[in-house]
C-alpha cells in the first residue's frame, strides 16, 4: 500500500488544563523565566546603586564581593520573587483561558492525510491547517508542536492517537513538511 493509499489517521480526545499547561511549559516558559530573571536582577541591582551613598559606592568599589553580598542581602531576593509571582500569573491566566472554554469545544477530533490536519470539535467547528502552512514540528512527550508562520503555534495531544498512530502522524507531517522547507531554503539561497 502506498502513502497515498493508507487510510487517513484519526483520533480523538478531550483538551485538558494539563495539555496546555505542557504547551506553556514547552514552548514559553524556559526562555520567558530566563528574560524575566535577568531583566528583573538589572532592575533591581541599578535600583540598589542608585540608592547608594558615594562613599559606600567607593568602599564597594575597593571590594566588590561585599557589594556584591550586601546586594544579595537587601535586594537580591527580589527578582526570584517577583518571577514566583510571573509564573503564578500565567498559570491563572492559563486556567482562565481554558475554563472559559466550553466542554462541547474541548472534545475534538482529529484527521491527518496527505493535505491537512483537520481538527474538529463537538459544537461542529473544523479547522483545516494544511501542511503547505507548517514550517516546523516539535514532538515532546505529551504533544505535537506544529509551528506556523508569523510565530503562531498549534498543538495536538498524541493521547488522541494510537500508538501506532503517533508514528504515522509524525512520519507524515515530516514527509509533508520537508519538500517545502528544503524548497524555501533554495529560494534563500538564490
Amino acid at each position: 500500500m502506498t502513502v497515498a493509499e493508507q487510510p487517513p489517521i484519526t483520533g480523538q480526545t478531550t483538551l485538558l488544563q494539563r495539555d496546555s499547561f505542557a504547551f506553556l511549559a514547552m514552548m514559553w516558559l524556559p526562555r520567558l523565566l530566563i528574560i524575566v530573571v535577568v531583566v528583573l536582577f538589572i532592575v533591581a541591582a541599578g535600583t540598589w546603586l542608585a540608592t547608594l551613598s558615594e562613599a559606600q559606592r567607593l568602599r564597594f568599589s575597593d571590594d566588590p564581593v561585599a557589594g556584591f553580598t550586601r546586594f544579595m542581602t537587601q535586594l537580591g531576593w527580589v527578582p526570584i520573587v517577583f518571577t514566583v509571582l510571573f509564573v503564578l500569573f500565567l498559570a491563572a491566566v492559563n486556567w482562565l483561558q481554558m475554563a472559559r472554554l466550553p466542554m462541547e469545544n474541548r472534545k475534538v477530533s482529529y484527521e491527518a492525510n496527505q493535505d491537512a490536519l483537520i481538527t474538529r470539535d463537538a459544537a461542529g467547528a473544523e479547522f483545516k491547517l494544511p501542511w503547505t502552512m507548517v514550517r516546523t514540528l516539535r514532538p515532546g512527550k505529551h504533544l505535537l508542536i506544529l509551528k506556523l508562520g508569523m510565530r503562531v503555534w498549534r498543538y495536538v495531544p498524541w493521547r488522541a492517537f494510537a500508538p501506532e498512530d503517533r508514528v504515522r502522524l509524525l512520519a507524515l507531517a515530516q514527509a509533508r513538511i520537508a519538500p517545502q522547507a528544503s524548497s524555501a531554503a533554495a529560494k534563500d539561497r538564490s
